[in-house]
């Protein structure tokens, strides 16, 4: 079985498959499971989905008696609404408790955005693991097909609670999994509880064909000072496999409990940092911190605004939120082609610049509740998409 085709076009006929089809491939000999574990193979097998529902929409051959592919209503959004021409579509990932199953568990669903329509299918039905709450995972980032997870837990040392650490990566179309060292507390609490709160993200590097995930992790106990402790992880690395410490930093890169997840923009993770009011970056290169510019909007002291990072149209952008007023969009351009977080580019901040793409009214749409809203896409056609949450009673 080993040498009856080709691997390019053995690959291929596999990224035609479903994901549920490929799995028990590997199985059959070592050379498909050595061609199914790469990582070009889930990037393939993605697009050749793609490519497929691709067709079924132009065709309008929509099957939703399938319960693992369902229709969504749109909630407008912003940006001019649909008028017709041009269709695009936009992908996405996001976690979400199951409407079917009553536990509280959350399910991976793959979306999609197409003509003013999105659609959505679970893209895998395993719990990612059965022994944690699924309430306590959070999405770190996904790059060619690997999702990487952080999870909520208790240390098995020194009384502690560690929030969102990221130790799970899992590559739903391949059914495998990489469990990371969770983070251990070697402090001396003196038998007091202690909470370890976290920074993460996830990323790839295209010139080194590698992956790497970076934990900063703040110590509730003051005794320990604002500081952070840098661990960096480098998938498949073969020697010197493990978290490596990468010292302290000053930045605070934490606001409140949720989640505080790097922006991953040309080869660099970026974070806000609350305390001195900048965007900082970790060059996943040279392993690096630098800052990078502010965006004019930038008024540390209005207290009613609230500012996160996001990359819309594959550029760094500040999303600026006027409470219940309106969203601004600023994006970081860069005058030439190279890239911002080489050496020469940190010392030159001209080669920046910040420009104000949308400024979206906010709307609250229901009359029980407040909505608050998160712009997490771009369509090529300029529509703005939003995720629209509703919490609580909103008060008339």
């Amino acid at each position: 079985m080993d040498n009856l085709l080709p691997p390019d076009i053995t690959i291929d006929i596999f990224s035609r498959l479903p994901a549920e089809s490929v799995v028990p491939w590997k199985r059959v000999c070592t050379t498909w499971r050595r061609l199914l574990r790469r990582t070009d193979f889930a990037d393939t097998h993605l697009r050749r989905q793609l490519q497929q529902q691709q067709q079924q929409l132009d065709h309008h051959e929509h099957d939703h008696d399938d319960d693992l592919y369902h229709k969504g209503s749109n909630n407008g959004g912003g940006g001019g609404g649909g008028g017709g021409g041009g269709s695009s579509k936009v992908s996405f990932l996001f976690l979400a408790k199951s409407l079917v199953d009553q536990r509280n568990n959350k399910l991976i669903y793959y979306g999609e955005y197409y003509d003013g329509e999105f659609y959505y299918k679970t893209l895998t039905r395993r719990n990612i693991d059965d022994a944690v709450d699924m309430s306590h995972h959070s999405i770190v980032g996904s790059c060619n097909g690997l999702i990487c997870f952080s999870v909520s837990h208790n240390s098995s040392t020194n009384n502690t609670f560690v929030g969102n650490d990221p130790i799970y990566i899992c590559n739903p179309i391949t059914g495998e999994e990489v469990n990371l060292p969770t983070f251990i507390n070697n402090n001396n609490n003196n038998g007091r509880f202690h909470w370890i709160r976290m920074a993460s993200g996830f990323g790839y590097l295209p010139s080194m064909n590698t992956y790497k995930v970076v934990r900063i992790s703040y110590n509730s106990d003051l005794r320990f000072g604002k500081v952070g402790q840098v661990e960096v992880y480098t998938l498949g690395s073969g020697s010197g496999s493990g978290w490596r410490n990468k010292g302290e930093i000053s930045y605070l890169l934490l606001l409140d409990a949720d989640p505080s997840l790097g922006v991953l923009v040309d080869e660099a993770l970026h974070w806000l940092d609350y305390k001195k009011f900048k965007i900082v970056a970790f060059n996943l290169v040279d392993e690096e911190f630098f800052e990078v510019p502010s965006p004019p909007c930038f008024q540390p002291a209005d207290r009613l605004s609230f500012f996160h990072l996001q990359v819309l149209g594959g550029c760094l952008c500040v999303v600026h939120k006027r409470s219940r007023t309106r969203i601004d969009i600023w994006s970081l351009k860069k005058k030439n082609f190279s890239s911002y977080g080489t050496k020469d580019q940190q010392n030159n901040e001209c080669n920046w610049s910040w420009s104000m793409e949308f400024s979206i009214a906010w709307k609250d749409n229901f009359r029980l509740f407040s909505v608050n809203y998160d712009p997490f896409a771009l369509t090529k056609s300029g529509e703005v998409l939003l995720w629209a949450a509703c919490y609580g009673y909103r008060e008339e």
